[in-house]
């Protein structure tokens, strides 16, 4: 590290390459693995994410839908895109609370329907 002795002046540091930012585009493996999980688990079907790329980094997984024509900000340090779709919390999957709000409609199992008058009564 290199230090200025002017007043203003900034300090140098190390660089931070890139790609340790940017999250990767995920691989079919984890693709299947994790629309594979919503399938089974909730009915929403997988080919409904086939318009939206799936990045991951470490343990966590974003949704960015597709798009024609834009480039990905590849000089630019991201730490996230899209939006958090999964967490690995141990050995299990999490869906995200927001993923599951806009997909959650598409479920056909793995849900309740509570009706008013079962609310009243409880």
């Amino acid at each position: 590290m290199q230090e200025s002795g002017a007043q203003g002046d900034s300090t140098l540091i190390g660089s931070i390459p890139w790609d340790s930012s940017w999250p990767g585009f995920a691989s079919e493996d984890e693709r299947r693995l994790l629309f594979g999980y919503l399938e089974d688990r909730f009915g929403i079907r997988a080919n409904l994410f086939a318009d939206f790329d799936l990045f991951g980094r470490r343990k966590s997984w974003w949704l960015l839908r597709k798009t024609v024509g834009v480039s990905l900000p590849v000089r630019l340090k991201v730490t996230q895109v899209g939006l958090k779709a999964f967490d690995k919390v141990g050995n299990y999957l999490k869906p995200a609370t927001w993923m599951m709000q806009l997909f959650g409609h598409h479920a056909t199992k793995g849900f309740w329907q509570i009706s008013e008058a079962i609310l009243k009564g409880c």
